[in-house]
């Protein structure tokens, strides 16, 4: 297990989780989808860019997008299970 591999992926995955997280308290529809969009591209483009300024090499990117995808799936059940909705 490439232990760097993983903490860039969390690194990457918390951006996205917490932009997402942030989207569900704003008002405004068109407000919480560019907050969303936002934290999406900086999460997806986090992961590939810290590996290049870590100089790591490319099996370790691979793994990187392999646990990525990871825990993605586990964090998209997580939150469809155990994260309350909030109430209008």
């Amino acid at each position: 297990m490439n232990i760097t591999a993983l903490i860039i992926s969390l690194f990457g995955f918390s951006i996205i989780y917490g932009g997402i997280l942030m989207a569900r308290r704003v008002e405004g529809k068109l407000a919480a989808a560019a907050l969303r969009l936002g934290a999406m591209l900086v999460g997806f483009l986090s992961i590939p860019i810290i590996h290049m300024l870590l100089n790591s090499p490319v099996q370790s990117t691979s793994e990187s997008g392999k646990y990525f995808l990871f825990i993605a799936i586990l964090g998209f059940v997580a939150d469809r299970v155990f994260v309350k909705k909030a109430s209008a």
